[in-house]
């Protein structure tokens, strides 16, 4: 999860020195959708694990 993490904020980084250099300011706004949903989506799985007793790991 961390790993996960640190990519994405890598990514909304790049992005922002993206848009500022090409002026696509639209650009960080969609990266970090992405991403966000990206994290989300990995939080649900893990508390659903929890949820049924699995362990997690």
């Amino acid at each position: 999860m961390l790993k996960i993490i640190m990519i994405s904020i890598l990514a909304i980084g790049v992005s922002l020195i993206g848009a500022i250099l090409t002026k696509v300011l639209l650009f960080p706004v969609i990266v970090t959708i992405f991403f966000s949903s990206i994290i989300s989506f990995k939080y649900r799985q893990k508390f659903e694990q929890l949820e049924r007793g699995q362990e997690h790991v």
